[in-house]
């Protein structure tokens, strides 16, 4: 899509349609409106269509825009508007040098347009114009004021924009108008470190431009670097010598101590480095590596350089690894000119390496650490990006050799750089060749020879006691163990490991250099670490032809490896190399070992244990070996024997695994035959020649496991079935009582069950646990083709006993339905099977389990499960079997919230209350669950909502203290709460548990909030207690739940109310401390403050609480006396807080004394201290009551607010019961005593409100048909 298609304005400006464009506006289009993509206005596009002069057209097409722009500047098109990039139209203007351009910028520039405007990366329209080499507009708009030093969001100058363009004029202009000339760029470069990286008569301008102007030559960037670090790195040659002309530091040094010529080295010029030297540069200096220049073109292999460098004469005798780098890379040249120069030959590094050991070094790229920033990374693109290139690693310990190889496999610079920066590598670019010269071991040799002939020292040894013979054979360069053999060094010395020569020639299996080692006197049975010789390493990699030069010369042929004090990686002991040649099925070797005498039953301990070459290669499935073996008389029937010492498994650092692998891994029980082993292996073939042999068909591990138990464990058929025509017993039991057919059911394997019954076996065996073939099949643990609905229905057909059980009770129904939650099992078939077949369907386990059981606790909510129970209830399952401890299937499902299986339970006639041991319902399940849905369901299905448990814990005992407030809502608004014991059909909202406790006790203790609040408001009686007349509040106080004391107070909580012990709540929250700090600071505040309202309004407090408060009370007034350093608990208000709230419960309870409530004698004062039913009276007056319920009681006396609606709520519930029972009160006090009217009412008022509703429950039978008659109807 081109910008205009969406946008008719910009379309006739890219035209060039000026009448369109007049229409359009004067149609009101919006003249600043973007396009889509760009975010550019009419007037940006307008300045981009402006071509430079080139002929006729182009200058009709420049007038055309010009006047466009003139025309949309008319009429008010915004100047300052910004592209989607940030840039104004000024930006755009600086593309081209013309005069029509220089015509725009006026206009713009007298329309307002800012001059300073910043792009989103920071540049501003002088910014562009210099990048653009726009002489005209640049010096047009430093006319106009533009800021000369503005910088983008890389920090570049503007100085440094028009240096990196190489615009002379440019550059001569902003230094004219004051540009700094050293300023700085995010990286800390200069105009000058910039203008000297090029190569140009120009740039050599501008460098003299800058330094006459005052730049700083010398000046640093952020890694020290100075300009003529760069113009060296850059291989500038003519830069450098005009900045060293002009005074440059020619020893100036980086921030890793990189000096220039360390520089001027590596990037291999010369010139420069002649010239560098010439002006004096230190040859000696050093880097942070400690290394000099001359190292770097050693490294380089630079012939010329390191010649030209040791005309100068550097320091080289203290530096020995300049002579190493050398000879590892094979510089024979560098090599002699080094010792030339009196290079030490035998001066060793600080790992003890001589220049005669890097001789046999590989020429890897990682043996020496470099400088990261020695070279940046930046740069490297910058030289000869086709230069064959190599990137070593800094660290040798994050990146292995094989990573670095494959660096140095891409060909070109570019794609090196890319690799790394990729993978975050800290490295640095270095010049060399890619492939090693192949000439370098013909090289290494001749550097070898020259070396030993200037005196190196042939036995020399580094730090781990390693000659440069070692290396040389580990690295297999002939060459150089040619002329170090030459040299007769010692061929016996052995490192740190005990590693010898031979050990080496050995293990690479270059047989000749293993004759002249022996020739010049080898230790042929010397040992490594562990006991390992020569043979034993030849062994292990099948070199025959060593093995038999070794024994030839007199190799120890049963030497045997061993414990020697610092153990290998894995701990073995008398190992030979016959085991070691068995294990790794070096048939050949083992034959020769043989005929050389080697003992054929010569055991070996390994984790503990002792076998026979015959073991060993049996494990490992060498048929061959195992022949060869019993032709030299192996005898058959070894057993392995195992030791009842722990077994210890050491390591030691980078100890390659050389002569074992793990072929030791036998189960820990002892007796273990060679035939075990080929059985659990399967091979046939070995089976045959053990059992030809001699092999005791029937021999038994200690747990009684013979090798068919462990053919028919593994399915090995052919196994299986050569055993038993050899005459395997074929129902031998271990010492479990399990026999061939139990393991082959568990497998799940046909072939075998038909293979073992067709031999006799016995198919209803039992183990020592009771279980049968069908138990094993059931639990199938392996993962094979074979279901176990499949197996079972086979051996069921062919008589296994479907009822068998184990000694705990279980039957196959029974682990069919606990196994048919893995996943393997993907139908009920197998429940199915078992039923057809007889399972009795109520058979239960020692703890009462019947099937249903485990069906209904089993698996998740899907339709497998109740399809299982409902199979089992179909063929007479009992929905009320109850386990031991009294649990039904019911009683699970609600556990599990299995909402669909309880369903099912309760179609099916399940007992809806039915109870445990402890007298636990289903409800009582589901409401410790939480579980929604089932408690309606129960409770729809006419569950006994009060029902108790043994201890009198009730559904809504267990919500309160669960949380769950779904639950609560239910009992309480679904079921009706009822606190006076007249409605049977739903919950007594004060119901105790056998100590006291209630719904609303519970709550407080576990500080569940909205719950004491809905029970209070529901009508729980909020000063019950318990039978230590423990009420809500004690526990709230002790709790310090500020919260919920403030709920129980409002409700009119007795606070002079005493436990058995005599203590109110504000005695147990003063008194309730933990670690010395008050649990429920703000609690006791809370209290205190309860206190006061009630002196305030001359209502009664215990003397008990009086102490308290006067302890508190006497502590506030002390704070006026004590000085403001002292701290008091938190709890503790300020003397002034504490008058405030007093004097402001005063003033309202004169305030309520004065006013007279609806033309009555009544206060609110009234309301708040009479009794309940002296209140009740005046509730009868219905206005009263109107007045009283539509009143914002909270807004007009704010203290005595909640106090207030307590007794208006407690004084209804008094007329209510005197209105609801009025008949039987009349009989009781009037007709069957004969008291006077005033006298019965006077005994009423005494009542509390939950005294009365006890008194109307136990009068409740009497019932009078009519006040004026006398006869009375009983009813019981």
């Amino acid at each position: 899509m081109k910008p205009g298609d969406n946008n008719p304005l910009i379309f006739a400006v890219i035209n060039g349609d000026i009448e369109g464009l007049k229409m359009i506006i004067n149609q009101g289009a919006e003249i600043d409106s973007k396009d889509d993509f760009f975010g550019k206005t009419p007037l940006h596009y307008a300045i981009e269509n402006v071509d430079k002069p080139i002929d006729d057209r182009a200058e009709a097409k420049n007038a055309i825009m010009t006047e466009i722009v003139r025309m949309l500047l008319d009429i008010g098109a915004r100047v300052d508007a910004k592209t989607r990039f940030g840039k104004t139209p000024l930006h755009c203007a600086t593309a081209n040098e013309s005069n029509t351009m220089t015509k725009i910028v006026n206009m713009l520039l007298d329309n307002g347009a800012g001059i300073d405007a910043i792009s989103r990366n920071g540049e501003t329209p002088l910014n562009c114009a210099i990048k653009n080499k726009n002489l005209i507009i640049t010096e047009l708009l430093l006319r106009h004021g533009a800021n000369v030093n503005a910088k983008d969001n890389g920090d570049l100058s503007l100085l440094h924009v028009a240096v990196s363009t190489g615009s002379l004029q440019i550059v001569k202009t902003l230094l004219d108008n004051g540009a700094r000339v050293d300023a700085k760029n995010r990286n800390g470069e200069t105009p000058l470190h910039c203008a000297t990286e090029n190569e140009s008569n120009t740039m050599t301008k501008i460098v003299n431009m800058l330094l006459d102007n005052g730049a700083e030559i010398d000046v640093i960037d952020r890694h020290d670097a100075i300009p003529l670090h760069y113009a060296i790195e850059n291989k500038n040659i003519t830069m450098t010598e005009l900045l060293l002309r002009h005074g440059a530091n020619v020893n100036a040094r980086d921030n890793n101590d990189l000096s220039l010529l360390h520089v001027a080295v590596w990037t291999g010029c010369l010139q420069i480095v002649d010239h560098l030297l010439n002006c004096g540069a230190d040859i000696n200096a050093q880097d942070k590596t400690g290394r000099k220049p001359i190292f770097y073109s050693i490294w380089n292999g630079d012939l010329k350089m390191t010649q030209l460098l040791l005309t100068r004469k550097p320091d080289i005798k203290d530096n020995p690894h300049l002579l190493n780098i050398a000879c590892q890379k094979g510089c024979m040249e560098i090599v002699q000119a080094l010792l030339e120069h009196d290079a030490d030959i035998n001066a060793s590094d600080s790992n003890g390496l001589t220049a005669l050991h890097f001789t046999a070094l590989s020429d890897s790229f990682n043996d020496f650490e470099l400088p990261e920033n020695s070279l940046r990374v930046d740069n490297c693109l910058k030289r000869d990006p086709n230069r064959p290139t190599t990137v070593p690693c800094i660290t040798l310990s994050h990146y292995p050799n094989e990573y670095v190889f494959h660096l140095t496999s891409y060909k070109t610079l570019r794609d090196i750089v890319k690799v790394f920066l990729e993978h975050k590598i800290s490295a640095i670019h270095m010049p060399s060749i890619c492939n090693p010269d192949p000439n370098l071991q013909f090289l290494k040799g001749e550097i070898a020879k020259l070396l030993l002939r200037n005196g190196g020292n042939v036995d020399a040894q580094d730090v781990n006691g390693v000659t440069a013979l070692h290396n040389a054979i580990k690295n297999e360069y002939a060459k150089v163990v040619e002329a170090l053999l030459e040299h007769n060094p010692n061929v016996n010395l052995e490192t740190k490991r005990n590693i010898a020569p031979l050990h080496l020639s050995a293990k690479k299996g270059i047989r000749e250099l293993s004759a002249i080692l022996l020739d010049k006197g080898a230790d042929i049975n010397a040992k490594q670490k562990g006991g390992i010789t020569a043979l034993h390493i030849a062994s292990a990699n099948g070199h025959i032809e060593v093995v038999k030069l070794l024994l030839e010369f007199g190799a120890e042929v049963d030497s045997e490896t061993g414990r020697d004090g610092k153990s290998c990686a894995i701990v073995l002991n008398k190992n030979t190399a016959l085991h070691i040649a068995s294990a790794y099925g070096h048939i050949e070797i083992v034959k020769l070992l043989l005929e050389c005498g080697a003992e054929v039953d010569s055991k070996t301990r390994s984790l503990t244990a002792r076998k026979t070459a015959l073991n060993i290669a049996t494990k490992n499935g060498y048929p061959e070996i195992v022949k060869i073996l019993l032709e030299f008389g192996a005898k058959v029937d070894f057993k392995i024997e195992f030791d009842n010492e722990p077994f210890h498994m050491e390591r030691e650092k980078n100890v390659k695994l050389l002569l074992y692998k793990e072929f030791w891994n036998f189960a820990k029980v002892s007796d273990i035959t060679s035939l075990h082993l080929a059985a659990e292996i399967g091979s046939k073939e070995i089976c045959k020649l053990l059992l030809s042999n001699g092999a005791n068909v029937n021999a038994k591990k200690k747990d009684g496991t013979t090798a068919l138990h462990i053919a028919t464990r593994y399915a090995n058929v052919d196994v299986v079935k050569l055993l038993l025509e050899c005459g395997a017993e074929v129902d031998s039991q271990t010492i479990n009582g399990i026999t061939p057919i139990h393991l082959a059911a568990q497998r799940g394997d046909e072939k075998v069950i038909e293979i073992l019954l067709k031999f006799g076996a016995n198919i209803n065996s039992i183990d020592k646990y009771g279980r049968g073939v069908l138990h094993f099949a059931c639990i199938n643990i392996y993962d094979n083709d074979i279901c176990p609905e499949s197996m079972c229905e086979i051996l069921l057909k062919k008589g296994a006993n479907v009822n068998c059980k184990e000694m705990n009770g279980t039957t196959p129904l029974h682990l069919a339905i606990q196994e048919y939650r893995y996943e393997y099992v993907t139908s009920p078939c197998l429940c199915y099977i078992l039923l057809e077949f007889g399972a009795e369907v109520n058979s239960q386990t020692e703890s009462g389990v019947a099937p249903l059981h485990l069906a209904v606790s089993l698996g998740s909510e899907d339709d497998r499960y109740p399809y299982i129970c409902g199979m089992l209830l179909d063929k007479g399952a009992d929905v009320n079997a109850k386990q031991k401890d009294g649990t039904t299937p019911l009683h699970i499902a609600i556990q599990c919230n299995h909402g669909t299986v309880a369903k099912l339970l309760l179609e099916s006639g399940a007992n809806i209350d039915s109870k445990t041991e402890n007298d636990i319902t289903p409800l009582h399940v589901s409401s410790q669950r939480g579980a929604k849905h089932s408690f309606e369901m129960l409770l729809d299905k006419g569950a006994f909502l009060n029902a108790k448990q043994k201890d009198g814990t009730t559904a809504l005992h267990i919500a309160a203290e669960m949380g769950h407030l779904e639950i609560i809502h239910i009992i309480l608004w679904k079921k009706g709460a009822w606190n006076n014991l007249t409605r049977r059909d739903g919950v007594n909202i004060n119901v105790e548990k056998n100590d006291g406790t209630t719904a609303l006790h519970i709550a407080t203790k576990f500080r569940r909030t909205l719950i004491v609040k809905m029970l209070l408001e529901y009508g729980a009686k909020v000063d019950s207690k318990t039978k230590n007349n423990i009420t809500p509040l004690h526990i709230g106080a002790e709790q310090g739940f500020s919260d919920i004391i403030r709920f129980l107070l409002e409700f009119g909580a007795d606070i002079n109310s005493v436990d058995d012990v005599g203590r109110t709540a504000l005695h147990i929250a003063c008194n309730y401390t933990k670690g010395g700090e008050y649990v429920g600071k703000e609690a006791i505040r809370g209290l205190v403050f309860h206190i006061v309202k009630l002196k305030a309004a001359n209502l009664f407090v215990s003397d008990q609480n009086l102490l308290y408060y006067n302890q508190c009370f006497r502590l506030l007034q002390t704070t006026l006396l004590l000085p403001t350093t002292i701290r008091f608990p938190s709890w503790c208000v300020s003397w002034q807080e504490f008058r405030d709230f007093q004097e402001d419960c005063e003033h309202e309870i004169a305030s309520m004394k004065r006013e007279k409530m609806f033309h009555t004698k009544l206060t609110f004062y009234d309301i708040l201290v009479r009794s309940q039913s002296s209140l009740a009276i005046h509730m009868r007056n219905e206005n009263l009551v109107q007045v009283l319920e539509s009143m914002d009681i909270a807004e007009k006396y704010p203290m005595y607010a909640s106090m207030i609606k307590n007794n208006f709520r407690e004084a209804m519930e008094r007329k209510e019961l005197l209105e609801q029972e009025s008949e039987i009160l009349y009989f009781l006090f009037n007709e069957a005593t004969g008291l006077p009217q005033e006298c019965s009412e006077k005994i009423l008022s005494y009542l509390s409100n939950e005294d009365f509703r006890m008194l109307i429950v136990a009068v409740q039978p009497l019932r009078i048909r009519n006040p004026n008659r006398s006869s009375v109807e009983c009813i019981n």
